[in-house]
């Protein structure tokens, strides 16, 4: 059962982000609109305690935190490196640098 790892803070597109890892075959979701909760759940996963991710999904633009700070997380971890990772996020016209 392919588990995506969703972090969106609005809801409406958290279903959305949902509904399209459906139609591309995941059937179980991990849905958080914390960056902080996302690391808790992936520190879990590390230890065995829940499922890796078999993907995630990512906003970098969070009301009060960053996905940044998810994408160093990890980049800085060698077992979740195999783990695609799409950004999905409102770009501005904004450089992004990880």
């Amino acid at each position: 059962m392919p588990l995506l790892l969703v972090l969106e803070d609005n809801p409406p597109d958290r279903r959305v982000a949902a509904q399209l890892g459906s139609s591309a075959g995941f059937d179980e979701f991990e849905l958080s609109g914390s960056a902080t909760d996302i690391k808790a759940y992936l520190a879990k996963a590390l230890e065995g305690k829940v499922p890796l991710p078999d993907a995630m999904l990512i906003d970098l633009s969070l009301g009060y935190d960053s996905g940044f700070e998810i994408l160093r997380f990890w980049r800085s971890t060698p077992r979740l490196k195999p783990i695609p990772v799409v950004v999905w996020t409102l770009a501005r016209d904004t450089q992004l640098e990880i």
